[in-house]
């Protein structure tokens, strides 16, 4: 058997014990959540199922039995490799016996919960035992060997807090489930009848129906293989079958040596007689009366001994009789199944051979397509390359335009960076007129207020007027023609820059167009 540990890095590992090496060891029963949240033995092996919702119940287990200085503890759902039918019926065979070799056994309650109760409360056990009664714990097939086979069976909620254990509770229990008290207090199962452990397991239920039958397998101490599928009612047929062949084995065995018992006590009662000869008459009498009385109790004894060993024998006749029956209704059944067997073998190594013919067709067809689709790639290949080779070509042209680009916008922030130069040594100059025909008044900065003063100080100057008209006349004008070259200058710079930025993303455009065509003549060269 596989049983687990927690090292101390806190990882959970799996040991294979054999024989008389298996160390005492705590055992879980619980029922099962949804089989995608149990813990697994792959899970296991892998380092894995730390986040599945069984893990708790894994962690409970070993912290449980650490406490109760138990280094090992098995857990169903992860020390049986259930990938492997030998080792699932195996296990199953084995069952009874390793939760009756188990040092302790905790029953994992996980629809009982104390809630917010602690133990010294006298509300502890009112709020937990309803459902307690209630869990479908006591509903479940595998539980029923759970809680008969282990010596010591502790009962705890779904936090983990200890509720009490099978013998402290035990009336509770046989109100529960109709079991027996001497059975839950550890009686052989050999001490209950047939129907009377039946019975027990009668409203219990299981996930798969032949389950029903095989969980039962320890209780009446038989054995049999597993044949999931065969259904409830075969399964039962074997089980029952297998419990009356084991029951024939344990019949009394009655003596053989009835008669040579009955002579020998003839023989004493003739001594007896014989030193007796010579005493008193009556006193005889009443002697052979008792020897009487004794030999008849002796043969009314051996008549019975002869009744039951007759009604054993024809017992035995009967159980024979029925085992040929059997046997030869079993015979019969193998001879039909194997003539299926070999119709459908036939029938099977036909299709076999006609799926061949279609695989040898399918890889001719394959290695036909393959042959084209391999031609079909090298042309690919090669309109690959071409197209490559012009996005290369358009990915230069376009940074060839782009540099251009760049150099004309410099240079039209060359040009206005001089005409912002001109204007500014313009107004200079009509600055220097304006200190000289007014000193103490302050110089406009806008170059146009400037120029309005100049015409305000033009007209009350009589002496310098003709001068300033000609000053102002030739800034008006050089100003407006600057002006409009700088209007005109910058709109064609403007204009330029819009084409030239169109153009780039014109050649973006048709780049993206070309990437989006490479990619998908590469996915289609990949699916093929």
């Amino acid at each position: 058997m596989r049983l687990l540990k927690f090292e101390d890095s806190g990882e959970l590992s799996v040991a294979e014990c054999f024989g008389d090496n298996i160390p005492p060891y705590a055992i879980l029963s619980h029922t099962w959540g949804a089989d995608h949240e149990e813990v697994t033995f792959k899970d296991v092996t892998r380092g894995k199922g730390r986040n599945k919702d069984g893990y708790t119940k894994i962690r409970f287990c070993g912290k449980q039995a650490a406490y109760d200085n138990l280094q090992y503890f098995w857990v169903d759902t992860c020390c049986i490799n259930k990938s492997s039918s030998a080792e699932l019926a195996e296990a199953i065979n084995s069952m009874f016996r390793w939760y009756l070799n188990a040092a302790k056994c905790y029953v994992y309650l996980s629809d009982v919960s104390i809630g917010s109760s602690v133990g010294n409360d006298p509300s502890f056990q009112r709020s937990w035992k309803p459902a307690f009664q209630r869990s479908k714990w006591f509903t479940r097939g595998w539980t029923l060997q759970e809680l008969l086979a282990p010596k010591s069976v502790e009962f705890f909620s779904v936090e983990g807090e200890r509720l009490g254990d099978k013998d402290s509770m035990v009336q509770e229990v046989h109100e529960i489930t109709g079991i027996a008290i001497q059975a839950l207090q550890g009686s052989p199962m050999a001490y209950f009848t047939v129907d009377e452990r039946l019975l027990w397991a009668e409203n219990r239920c299981t996930k798969r129906e032949e389950d029903a039958a095989y969980s039962l397998l320890g209780i009446f101490d038989v054995h049999m293989p597993l044949i999931y599928g065969e259904g409830r009612k075969k399964a039962f047929i074997r089980l029952r079958r297998e419990i009356k062949e084991s029951s024939m084995e344990e019949l009394p065995t009655f003596p053989q040596n009835a008669e040579r018992e009955h002579s020998r006590r003839s023989s004493v009662s003739s001594r007896r007689f014989s030193i007796n000869e010579g005493q008193n008459d009556e006193h005889r009498i009443v002697r052979l009366e008792q020897e009487l009385l004794n030999e008849k109790e002796v043969r009314a004894n051996l008549e019975k001994e002869a009744q039951v060993k007759k009604d054993y024998d024809a017992e035995l006749r009967r159980q024979v009789d029925e085992a040929v029956s059997t046997k030869m209704e079993i015979m019969e059944n193998m001879k039909a199944q194997q003539k299926e067997f070999v119709n459908e073998r036939q029938l099977l190594e036909d299709e076999i051979e006609n799926y061949k013919m279609k695989i040898e067709e399918a890889e001719d067809e394959m290695d036909r397509l393959l042959g084209n689709q391999d031609k079909e790639r090298v042309d690919i290949d090669a309109k690959i390359q071409v197209f490559i080779s012009e996005i290369e070509e358009v990915r230069k042209e376009a940074r060839e335009q782009s540099q251009q680009a760049s150099e004309q916008i410099v240079n039209l922030e060359t040009e206005l960076a001089k005409i912002k130069e001109t204007n500014s040594r313009r107004y200079e100059s009509l600055s220097t007129t304006f200190n000289r025909l007014s000193p103490n008044t302050n110089v406009p900065k806008d170059q146009s207020a400037l120029v309005s003063q100049l015409e305000d100080l033009a007209l009350r100057s009589f002496n310098y007027q003709q001068e300033l008209q000609q000053a102002i006349a030739i800034a008006k004008s050089e100003n407006e023609t600057t002006r409009t070259t700088a209007e005109e200058r910058e709109t064609e710079l403007r204009s330029q820059l819009s084409k030239e930025e169109a153009e780039v993303a014109s050649l973006r455009e048709q780049l993206d167009v070309e990437k989006a065509k490479v990619t998908s003549i590469r996915n289609f060269v990949e699916s093929l």
